[in-house]
């Protein structure tokens, strides 16, 4: 899974606040923390056709939801990419002909 912690855009330190509201204060390690939950609730192996709905209370979850649906997209398309380049670079492709 994505170390939350080193990700280069998430800049800031961890206590720096990101929301303030009735349930009290957010900080950028609680949305981190609660993305990556989110993202690891979602299923491991998305399909072509597969939606996430986000149906939140506040602005705060609706963030945490779309960065841990982003995260997991993400984490998806690296595998994939990362098996393809390297059966890309095997070059077996060249010797098919169309």
């Amino acid at each position: 899974m994505v170390d939350l912690g080193n990700l280069c855009f998430a800049a800031g330190e961890p206590d720096t606040l990101v929301a303030i509201g009735g349930a009290g204060e957010r900080t950028l390690a609680d949305l981190l923390r609660d993305a990556g939950a989110i993202a690891r609730s979602l299923p491991p192996k998305p399909q072509p056709g597969d939606e996430v709905l986000l149906s939140c209370e506040d602005r705060y979850w609706f963030t945490a939801g779309l960065f841990g649906a982003w995260l997991a997209m993400f984490a998806d398309l690296f595998v994939r990419g990362g098996f393809f380049l390297y059966r890309f670079a095997g070059g077996r492709w060249k010797l098919m002909k169309v």
